[in-house]
């Protein structure tokens, strides 16, 4: 952070916070993208309910860290490595999370000193690829090491007859697997560029807090701005009609995969506490794939009250001149909104969509 942006901020605080004794706040030393009023409030807000946790809360960060492009775009430009920057100011504040997971991660993201102050940070380091033999993936940090976790493949077709064997927890057309077979061969030939990255994870991971079990569900959807970007997809009328306002594309397909399988999965554990957070690649409260927000949302209770934008970045539209509208792609849900303390997102520089931060009270 420069000076110039550091005495705005500390300016700030003491102004919006002048009753109080003193005015010198952990937030203050991070590389912000970007700092206004409403910043202000919000690090002030959150780093007050962290100081004040008691040990049933839970607090969980999450960022799609961009696999490490923003990080060398920022350094070239500024000659600051902002993504392994925040994450060491956040490791090393009041602020550190319990639990902290990037999504489109790969190694050489962070430098070795960074990786290093995090293990030390941390018990538990968990990284699984988005697709097998694919160095880009999710890696989890963790003061709690899980007693169980699920790891397997979400694909992006429509389910068939035998990937869902209760038909009651499947709210969908099922169908052959000849169609299935005919779809994949469809989209893939539509859009050869991308589909091969199509394929995700649906992890579960259950950590056992203060005597309850917790359950951390970190999601990244397959990425449907890639396909509008590298394919194209605005000369494709018919395509891009059946994709953006139809139910019949990869995207919708892979959020219903998810829900069968986190039907399955929870269906005997529905009063057990979970977060799902991650990149949902699914703009709420926007024209484009309308019917995909409510289908990923179901009955599960949003951990923001008002919509809350996460991408792109400010410092992603100054570098890469970016033209996509800024939306909201990265949630939080929850099955009980009572249990949610506060929930942040924070706007640091470092990658094109801005970090998550969350408290959950586990203790009912």
């Amino acid at each position: 952070m420069s000076f110039k942006k550091w005495v705005l901020y500390s300016f700030c605080l003491c102004l919006v916070f002048i009753n109080s004794a003193y005015c010198e706040y952990t937030m203050d030393e991070f590389d912000w993208d970007k700092i206004t009023s409403e910043t202000t409030n919000t690090a002030y807000s959150l780093e007050k309910h962290i100081i004040d946790k008691n040990s049933s809360v839970l607090s969980v960060f999450w960022w799609n860290v961009q696999y490490g492009y923003m990080n060398n775009r920022l350094h070239e430009k500024y000659g600051l490595r902002s993504l392994d920057f925040n994450l060491k100011k956040l490791i090393n504040s009041a602020l550190v999370p319990d639990v902290l997971v990037l999504g489109e991660f790969k190694y050489p993201s962070l430098t070795k000193d960074t990786l290093k102050q995090l293990r030390s940070v941390y018990t538990y380091e968990y990284f699984t690829p988005y697709e097998k033999g694919e160095d880009t993936g999710f890696v989890i940090f963790s003061r709690y090491t899980p007693k169980e976790y699920v790891n397997v493949p979400l694909d992006w077709s429509p389910l068939f007859k035998q990937s869902c064997p209760f038909s009651r927890i499947c709210p969908i057309k099922l169908t052959t697997s000849s169609d299935q077979k005919k779809y994949r061969k469809k989209i893939r030939a539509a859009f050869p560029k991308v589909s091969r990255y199509f394929e995700r994870k649906y992890l579960r991971f259950t950590l056992r807090v203060k005597g309850r079990d917790f359950h951390l569900f970190p999601i990244h959807f397959l990425n449907p701005w890639g396909m509008m970007q590298k394919e194209k997809l605005a000369f494709k009328p018919l395509q891009a009609i059946e994709f953006w306002l139809g139910k019949e594309n990869p995207l919708y397909y892979q959020v219903q995969r998810f829900n069968n399988l986190f039907n399955y999965d929870l269906g005997k554990n529905t009063d057990d506490l979970f977060l799902m957070i991650g990149d949902f690649n699914v703009a709420y409260g926007e024209s484009v794939t309308p019917s995909s927000y409510p289908l990923v949302k179901q009955n599960h209770s949003n951990i923001f009250s008002t919509k809350q934008y996460t991408f792109p970045s400010a410092s992603a539209v100054r570098l890469t001149h970016q033209k996509a509208p800024n939306v909201q792609i990265d949630y939080g849900f929850v099955n009980n909104k009572n249990n949610v303390v506060k929930s942040a997102v924070l706007p640091l520089s470092g990658s094109d969509h801005y970090p998550i931060y969350t408290l959950i009270d586990t203790s009912y």
